[in-house]
């Protein structure tokens, strides 16, 4: 997965009754000099068919363990250094001898740059590269290997309170240029999250992947929308846990995925 995943929005879970986030609170938003976040994750994902290492869609059961951390960091109250890395364990259940992979997937850092706030919106730019892991014999994305890659997007956030709870909204969109010579990529990310109760957070995000280079047979020539919805609890001032569930709800030479994941995110 890349950076666009679930735990950059959710950095979110610091807000308050407030209709602005608090430190350290993420996504578009840069936490104060000194202060961050770091987001742990575990997502098991299936498959309605499985890709071999070739992309080309093979018989038998996929499974996919994803484990991931990720962590941001001001560097001074306008400029957040961030930084992830990906480790899978991919298997496909046959009638002979079960494929398996493992390995790291992917290595990324980045920088967000605020470039304005007001009082509830903020808008930032996030430029950064993504590097390969280990898993270099794969190039099915379904299995978390893909090249490396160097990303560009921007963000615009909105708080706000009314008489049911404060929430936010939380847009980012991007490229992706990789390296290789895999198809350019562009990124629509739509994230909603609102506090129903006052240590309970519903969470709504939608993730867009377009390729802008159509080519016929390469794995990493995709087109992918992903929906997740997921609930947070917040079980101390510092920390908030996530239990939600995904899949892809349109698709364009890539299997169809769902998973159920499970997060803990931590300020400091």
């Amino acid at each position: 997965m890349k950076l666009r995943s679930q735990w950059v929005a959710f950095a979110f879970a610091g807000f308050t009754g407030a209709s602005f986030p608090t430190q350290g609170s993420g996504g578009a938003w840069t936490p104060p000099a000194g202060e961050g976040v770091f987001i742990s994750k575990v997502e098991y994902v299936t498959a309605n068919a499985q890709f071999d290492g070739s992309g080309a869609p093979a018989a038998g059961e996929f499974y996919k363990m994803h484990v991931e951390g990720y962590g941001e960091y001001g560097l001074s109250d306008w400029f957040t250094l961030v930084g992830q890395v990906d480790y899978d364990l991919s298997w496909l259940n046959t009638e002979g001898e079960p494929a398996i992979s493992e390995g790291f997937g992917r290595f990324g850092i980045w920088g967000r740059t605020r470039l304005w706030s007001g009082k509830a919106d903020v808008a930032s730019v996030q430029a950064g590269i993504e590097l390969p892991g280990d898993r270099s014999g794969l190039n099915a994305p379904v299995l978390g290997a893909e090249p490396g890659s160097i990303s560009v997007r921007g963000l615009w956030g909105r708080g706000y309170s009314s008489e049911w709870g404060p929430g936010f909204l939380d847009v980012q969109a991007g490229f992706l240029l990789r390296d290789e010579d895999a198809p350019t990529q562009a990124e629509l990310d739509l994230t909603a999250g609102h506090w129903v109760l006052d240590d309970v957070m519903a969470l709504a995000q939608l993730f867009n992947t377009y390729s802008l280079d159509y080519r016929m047979y390469d794995p990493l020539d995709y087109d992918q929308s992903k929906a997740s919805f997921a609930a947070g609890w917040r079980v101390s001032d510092q920390s908030t846990v996530l239990l939600g569930v995904s899949a892809d709800v349109a698709t364009r030479n890539l299997e169809p995925t769902k998973s159920v994941f499970l997060s803990l995110w931590r300020n400091f």
